[in-house]
């Protein structure tokens, strides 16, 4: 499971007024934010929610244990729940068990919710390593020991609501990871631990799905092996029997706007079921469309691997047009094929209503800024610097559509 980055509008989320509830992550989402049918706080939106989740969806703003990450804190294999706070259903392992962020390495904004502020003492922000294994426990030996990114506070409080935004300097990565935020407040003894699901491009090579090679290959002929006292029954066709991999695309058509320097945008295949291998290619307009596996990795015509679910469609510095990219998905039944348009519009044609200017990523906003994005006009809520991930069509913690 997988959503594009979003921004979560939540204030309607005051769940509870219990004076232990605090706050959480609100962008990227947290993965307790997730639980909670964000709809009735966000009209219109469309994205996945975790499910099976217990109380915590109840009270996304309660993951407090004792402070003191990672010498002390919750317990391994407690770390998402913060010692079961509101139950265990949290620390559930799986690389599809969560939805997750699309992220990238580089510059980026967390984004802090409160309901009742606490002086602090920091905030800190540990990511796993790029071989931790999704299907095991989350402990401390999945994450590095040292914090990307730690904000010294040293007694100041937040405000109440959406006030707090942090940016880090996120490190490199591949496939499926997970951010630990941390926030060690500073008149208890206690710190708020959230949990953020995301995924990079490549594969986590602790992922269980990547198979490593045979050191021990049985050799051939070889009497010593046992027979099969427990043989596969045979096929008689039951549901899925034999069945062709079916190619799910988080989009089939991505646009964006030209930017000044080359950029990269991910294509989503993560939901394929059935696949043993991808194989993507470039068939229309190659060349200033090229194809990555990771950021700054080299760009290709063709890229192809057994767990290559994600890839960037790179796209040359000043240049507008279309592309169209071939996912290619096969296993021993069958193989299937889907396409995806990359469209890079000028942002100087189109859509730019009398007196606003068109969203532009890089840009400073402020709020009450007006931007036109998709013959849209958007108000900016928050203080923030633009970027294409954050666009005022999916950032609704950021923009607002006015009438």
């Amino acid at each position: 499971m997988r959503i594009n980055k979003v921004a979560v509008a939540v204030a309607t989320l005051l769940v509870s007024t219990a004076a232990w509830s605090h706050g959480f992550v609100m962008d990227p989402p947290a993965r307790a934010l997730l639980c909670k049918n964000v709809s009735q706080a966000l009209p219109g939106y469309a994205g996945e929610l975790n499910k099976g989740c217990g109380n915590i969806q109840y009270e996304p703003q309660s993951l407090e244990a004792p402070k003191g990450y990672p010498a002390d804190g919750p317990k391994d294999g407690q770390i998402a729940s913060a010692n079961q706070t509101r139950g265990g259903e949290m620390d559930a392992t799986g690389m599809n068990r969560w939805v997750k962020t699309d992220i990238s390495a580089g510059k980026h904004q967390f984004k802090w919710f409160f309901t009742a502020p606490h002086p602090t003492t920091k905030y800190e922000y540990f990511i796993t390593k790029n071989n931790w294994n999704p299907n095991q426990p989350l402990t401390r030996a999945s994450f590095e020991t040292k914090p990307f990114c730690t904000i010294q506070e040293n007694g100041g409080r937040p405000g109440v609501g959406a006030s707090v935004v942090h940016t880090c300097d996120v490190p490199e990565r591949e496939g499926y990871q997970e951010i630990l935020a941390v926030w060690t407040v500073n008149d208890t003894s206690n710190a708020f631990y959230n949990v953020i699901d995301v995924e990079f491009a490549g594969h986590n090579s602790g992922d269980s799905d990547v198979t490593p090679p045979d050191n021990n290959p049985t050799p051939p002929n070889d009497d010593t092996t046992p027979p099969d006292n427990n043989p596969t029954p045979p096929d008689n066709g039951g549901d899925g029997a034999h069945a062709a991999p079916v190619i799910h695309l988080l989009q089939d058509h991505i646009v964006v706007q030209k930017m000044p320097h080359s950029a990269g945008y991910a294509i989503n295949a993560s939901a394929t079921t059935g696949a043993e291998k991808f194989k993507w290619e470039v068939v229309e307009n190659y060349g200033p469309f090229q194809l990555q596996e990771k950021q700054a990795a080299p760009t290709y015509r063709k890229l192809e691997g057994k767990t290559l679910h994600t890839v960037r469609a790179w796209v040359r510095a000043d240049i507008t047009g279309k592309a169209k990219y071939r996912l290619t998905v096969s296993n021993s039944h069958g193989e299937s094929v889907k396409y995806v348009t990359v469209e890079v519009k000028d942002s100087n044609n189109g859509g730019t209503q009398p007196g606003v200017a068109d969203f532009t990523p890089g840009k400073v906003y402020k709020i009450g800024d007006k931007v036109s994005y998709k013959g849209q006009t958007y108000r900016c809520l928050n203080n923030h610097t633009g970027a294409a991930h954050w666009n005022p069509e999916e950032a609704h913690s950021l923009w607002q559509k006015t009438a």
